[in-house]
This record gives C-alpha cells, structure tokens and sequence, in this order.
C-alpha cells in the first residue's frame, strides 16, 4: 500500500500555484499598446477592416516593455507578426518587423504593411498580430501579447479592373479601326 505524505502534496500544490502566478506576471512585460490601421492612407479601426483588392493594408503597431522601472527588465530580440489568414487563394500573408530591444517602462512603434491581392474573394479575413521578445539577461524567457481584428474584403459587382490593354492593329490611319 502507498503512504500519501500529506505535507509533500500541500508544498506540490503551493510550488505549482506560485509558478502560474510568476508565469503571468512575466507574460505581463511586453504588451501590445496600440494599433492604428490605414487602407490606401485612409484611417480605419481594427476590429473590422474594410478594403478592397489591389490596395495597401499598413498597421502601426505600438509595442511596451511594462516592466517597472524597479525591475530592470530590458527585452531583446523583439518583433511583431501580422497574418491575414487565408485571403491569398487559400494562403496566409505574413508579415514581420525587423528585431529591436525595448527598455524597461519604454515603447516603439513599428509599421506593418500588406498588399491586398487583386484577386481576391469577397469575404472576411482574421487579422492576427502578434508580439515577442525575450528577456535580456536570459533569453530563455520569452513574452509575447496578441491582438486580433478581421479584413473585410468588399468588391463592387460593376467594377472592373484592366490590368493590361492591346491593341489588336499597330499602325492605325484615318478612317481604319482597332479595338482594345
């Protein structure tokens, strides 16, 4: 028969709760501020992103080291993501901002941009943004903050786009025809 020490379970339990309680206060240290999103330079919201094909998608994403100042945790190797999922014939678009270190209790904001494809389906994409950067003095603890909206493709029926035109004779005269 096996023997249950009582005091081994309590200190188990109490070792397990401190370690989530210390995991969420790491995660708090790098956070996602703020985003401003603009289509063909126009200001939009993230929650739901209006565009259409063929235009430019730029996120300006607000990234903070919200460690206290008391802490002197610096991050390293920080870098945002942005996906739309799906939106290219089935395919995610990715994109990603170079690395930069971030102070304690300082921010940056990086840009983002995204070509919308001109063939497109008319439908909603998620947007995914996602932060990350290691601590400084021990680049096995990561952090990382997400933030989520969605693309809203919008095509008009009567809209038509010519990406490319010919001319069916070269050389044209008075009085002579063509057609494009």
């Amino acid at each position: 028969m096996v023997k249950i020490n009582a005091k081994l379970i309590v200190w188990g339990l109490m070792l397990v709760i401190s370690t989530m309680f210390l995991v969420n206060i790491v995660n708090a240290c790098l956070s996602i501020e703020s985003v401003k999103v603009y289509v063909n330079d126009k200001k939009e919201s993230l929650g739901s992103i209006d565009t259409q094909p063929d235009s430019q998608l730029e996120l300006k994403v607000k990234v903070e080291n919200t460690c206290s100042d008391d802490t002197k945790l610096d991050l390293d190797d920080v870098r945002v993501e942005a996906t739309i999922e799906g939106i290219d014939d089935g395919d995610d678009l990715e994109e990603e901002s170079d690395e930069f270190g971030l102070d304690t209790e300082r921010s940056k904001e990086v840009t983002i941009k995204f070509d919308i494809p001109l063939e497109v389906d008319d439908d909603s994409f998620k947007l995914i943004i996602f932060a990350q950067g290691d601590q400084a003095n021990d680049s096995s603890i990561n952090y990382n903050d997400t933030e989520e909206g969605s693309v809203d493709i919008e095509k008009e029926s009567h809209e038509v786009i010519f990406t490319r035109a010919a001319l069916s004779s070269e050389k044209l005269k008075c009085a002579r025809t063509t057609s494009i």
